[in-house]
């Protein structure tokens, strides 16, 4: 980008009663965040230079690389840069087809051509506040600057917080919980709670995640999640618009799952999971058995809990315990070597330590009492 076109700066602001400069940048882009056409960005450099021809302030209006950069010259003590910028957005509101976001991003006042050329710079190279901020307030810069500045973190807890509520199906708990985070995000500007742009893109994108892998879990495929999510925080304009896209979806998910009736083809489909694993416990795991049934492992587990009201794993450690015994009691001419590899275990040592945690004897001990009592 190079201010003023090569212009010379006095040759623009030549008024020496003014001792104020100021820069406006604005940024336009479709609600995918796609950059406008040049009819568009022609449109509302025209708009934007009829606007201020109007409001009598010396200026230049130019645009770079898709972004349009209002160079004002000012007094700040009779002049309202604020105002200005609510009319510059309610002018490019009107020019612009509806749904569309357009953020503008104004300067404190500046005193000199460095500070504008090095103000212009910044703001050009920070534009990602709005995506994550939102449309709904012009930014001012020494906002952005302060964020830019700070090492504050973001709740740290939040992904592993959320995460759990959904791992143990407390959706109303993770609805509310992000609907809060929403709120504050919708009154972070406002309040100057400062965090830095990569801080808050790394905040959105864990809970991006969390709602991916939840949905997936339940297998339910569902077309929000395979939008970026630069697209999804200009779609529903920042932050705050997106952690509350998320809560709705819980709560549509929920108000589903809690008036609807437990299907027979679930029941019918667990019988089949429990026919397989006692047949094939030698072999059988959980991402074996998922992929089996066409399933992630997640569902499986969720699908199997809700039938059977026990956790897959242990079903399967207490069915090869249960075949243990039978082994041991009924087949003399089958060593114990051989009996743990029908089991499925990877080694007899292993099998030996976890039957006599399980049972207090070795699988030998108890071979021996069993021969005693028939004995």
């Amino acid at each position: 980008m190079t201010p003023f076109s090569n212009k010379k700066f006095n040759d623009i602001f030549f008024d020496p009663a003014f001792q104020d400069y100021c820069v406006i940048l604005i940024e336009h882009r479709d609600r995918s965040g796609g950059v406008p056409d040049e009819k568009t960005l022609a449109q509302i450099l025209t708009g934007c230079n009829a606007m201020l021809d109007a409001s009598y302030v010396s200026h230049f209006v130019e645009e770079h690389d898709h972004l349009i950069f209002c160079y004002l010259n000012y007094d700040s003590r009779t002049f309202s840069i604020r105002a200005l910028v609510g009319s510059l957005k309610q002018t490019i509101f009107n020019i612009v087809p509806e749904g569309n976001r357009t953020v503008v991003f104004y300067s404190d006042p500046l005193r000199d051509e460095t500070s504008v050329v090095s103000e212009s710079f910044f703001m050009a190279r920070t534009t990602g506040y709005g995506m994550l901020l939102g449309s709904s307030a012009p930014l001012r810069t020494s906002y952005i600057h302060t964020c830019e500045e700070s090492p504050a973190p973001l709740d740290r807890d939040f992904f592993t917080k959320l995460f759990s509520d959904l791992s143990d199906h407390e959706l109303k708990k993770a609805s509310e919980y992000l609907a809060e985070e929403a709120e504050f995000f919708r009154d972070a500007y406002r309040s100057n709670a400062y965090y830095t742009c990569s801080e808050m893109l790394h905040y959105i994108s864990s809970a991006f995640f969390a709602m991916k892998h939840f949905f997936d879990s339940v297998n339910l495929n569902t077309a929000f999640y395979e939008n970026d999510i630069q697209t999804l925080l200009y779609k529903h304009n920042g932050c705050s618009g997106l952690l509350l896209a998320f809560s709705e979806q819980l709560k549509e998910y929920d108000d589903a799952s809690t008036h609807a009736v437990s299907p027979l083809k679930d029941r019918e489909r667990t019988s089949e999971i429990i026919n397989y694993v006692v047949e094939n416990l030698a072999t059988t795991n959980l991402n074996e058995t998922a992929s089996y049934f066409g399933v992630t492992p997640e569902y499986l587990c969720r699908l199997f809990k809700q039938n059977t009201g026990m956790n897959y794993s242990k079903f399967i450690r207490d069915k090869r315990f249960e075949k243990a015994l039978e082994l041991l009691g009924g087949n003399e001419k089958m060593s114990v070597a051989a009996i743990s590899a029908t089991l499925g275990y990877k080694s007899q040592s292993y099998f030996q330590n976890i039957f006599k945690k399980e049972f207090g004897i070795t699988p030998e001990a108890y071979r021996r009492s069993i021969r005693m009592k028939q004995m």
